[in-house]
C-alpha cells in the first residue's frame, strides 16, 4: 500500500476529549456523539490519545519507507509495539537515527514490557488489554468482490473476517481465546484515486453496529488517498461495525490490535519453598522463604511452628521494595520454651490468571 499523505488524527468514541484544530475545523459534517456501550470509555480515551501520539512517532519516518520501498506493514508493526511501551520510553523511538533502529527499539521495548508481567492487580471492570496482532486486513473494497463506497452508504462489517474484497485474515487466530474485543486498533485508508465529482471535506465514520454516527474519522477530497491510524470500539454482542462515507470512496482496513474487557478471575497462588533453621534454647533467628516462581509476585507468607509449639514469632516481613518474583518471605523467631526448635518460613506467590 503506497501513501502519500497522512491526516490528523480523529476520535471515533464520544470520550475524546481533544482534537487538533484542523480536524475539529474538517469535522463539521459529523453528527451528534453515537450511543453504544463500549467497555471503559475513559481507558479508551486514554488509548486514543497513545495511539496518537504514536501515530506522530511513525510520521517521522515515512519519507524513509518511501525510499525504500516498504509496504505499510512497518508502519502498523511499529503502532502496535509502541502501544505496549510505556509513553515514557517514546522518546528512544522518536529519537532514532533512522527507520531500522525506531523499530528495533520500539519492539524492543515492547518485548521487555510483556516479559515484565503485569505490576499490580488490577480493577475488576475499568481494565483494557492491548494485546497486538499481525498486521491483517479486514476490509478492502477495491478487490474481489468489494464494491465502492457512493456517496452516503452505510455498511456494516464483522471484525473477525469480513472476507469482503480480502480472503485471509482471521483477527482471532493471533490472540487466545474467542472473547470479542472492546475495540480494535486500526490503520484506515481512503483511497480517492480516480474517483472525482465532489468537493473537499468529506468524511468516513466508523462507529458500532447498533449506534448512531459520531464524529469522523478522516476527512478526505477528491483524488486523495489518505491514511489515519486510530481505535473504533464495536458492538459487543456482535462483534459488528458500521463506515459510513459521505462520498464515493475505496476502504481499505487493517487491524493491528484489539482491546479486550478484563476476565475478572480468582487470584491464582502457590507456596514457595520452605526456608528452615534450627534453634537452641533460648535462641532467636531470621528465617526466609524461597522466591516466587516466575510470574507470580510475593503477596505475604507464614511462619510456621512445630508440632511442639516451642517457638514464637517477634515478626514477619517481606523483603523487598518492590514485591515481584525475587522477594521473600523472612519470620523473626525465638523458642523461647526452653527446648530446641525449629523455626520455619513460607512464602506466598500470587498471580493474576489470563491477560496482562
Amino acid at each position: 500500500m503506497k501513501l502519500n499523505k497522512t491526516l490528523c488524527f480523529a476520535a471515533v468514541t464520544s470520550a475524546m476529549a481533544s482534537l487538533s484544530g484542523a480536524c475539529l475545523a474538517q469535522s463539521q459534517a459529523a453528527q451528534a456523539p453515537f450511543v453504544a456501550t463500549v467497555a471503559d470509555s475513559p481507558l479508551l480515551t486514554q488509548a486514543q490519545q497513545k495511539i496518537y501520539s504514536a501515530q506522530r512517532i511513525a510520521d517521522r519516518f515515512v519519507a524513509e519507507a518511501r525510499r525504500q520501498g516498504l509496504d505499510d506493514n512497518w508502519r502498523l508493526s511499529l503502532l502496535a509495539d509502541l502501544m505496549r511501551a510505556p509513553e515514557d520510553q517514546f522518546a528512544l523511538v522518536e529519537n532514532a537515527q533512522d527507520l531500522n533502529h525506531a523499530i528495533g527499539t520500539a519492539s524492543m521495548i515492547a518485548r521487555n514490557t510483556r516479559s515484565s508481567g503485569a505490576k499490580s492487580l488490577g480493577g475488576a471492570t475499568s481494565d483494557l488489554t492491548f494485546i497486538p496482532i499481525n498486521p491483517c486486513r479486514i476490509l478492502d473494497t477495491r478487490q474481489g468482490s468489494g464494491t465502492a463506497f457512493v456517496g452516503g452508504d452505510t455498511k456494516v462489517y464483522t471484525f473477525k473476517n469480513t472476507n469482503v474484497g480480502h480472503g485471509s485474515c482471521s483477527v482471532y487466530s493471533d490472540y487466545a481465546g474467542l472473547a470479542l474485543p472492546a475495540a480494535l486498533a486500526v490503520n484506515i485508508t481512503v483511497d480517492e484515486s480516480g474517483l472525482s465529482g465532489f468537493p473537499v471535506g468529506k468524511f468516513l465514520a466508523v462507529f458500532p453496529d447498533g449506534g448512531t454516527l459520531g464524529s469522523s474519522f478522516m476527512n478526505f477530497g477528491p483524488g486523495d488517498i489518505l491514511a489515519n491510524a486510530g481505535i473504533i470500539s464495536i458492538n459487543q454482542s456482535t462483534g459488528l461495525f458500521d463506515v459510513k462515507s459521505s462520498a464515493p470512496a475505496q476502504v481499505i482496513i487493517d487491524v493491528f490490535g484489539v482491546f479486550l474487557a478484563p476476565l475478572p478471575t480468582a487470584l491464582d497462588c502457590v507456596q514457595t519453598t520452605t526456608g528452615t533453621a534450627s534453634l537452641g534454647a533460648g535462641q532467636s533467628d531470621f528465617v526466609t522463604s524461597g522466591t516466587c516462581p516466575t510470574g507470580y509476585s510475593m503477596t505475604g507468607g507464614t511462619c510456621p511452628s512445630p508440632p511442639s509449639g516451642a517457638i514464637r514469632t517477634m515478626s514477619s516481613t517481606i523483603n523487598t521494595s518492590t514485591i515481584d518474583a525475587t522477594s521473600t518471605f523472612s519470620c523473626e523467631i525465638i523458642a523461647d520454651q526452653g527446648v530446641a526448635a525449629t523455626a520455619a518460613a513460607r512464602g506466598i506467590c500470587c498471580r493474576v490468571p489470563g491477560r496482562n
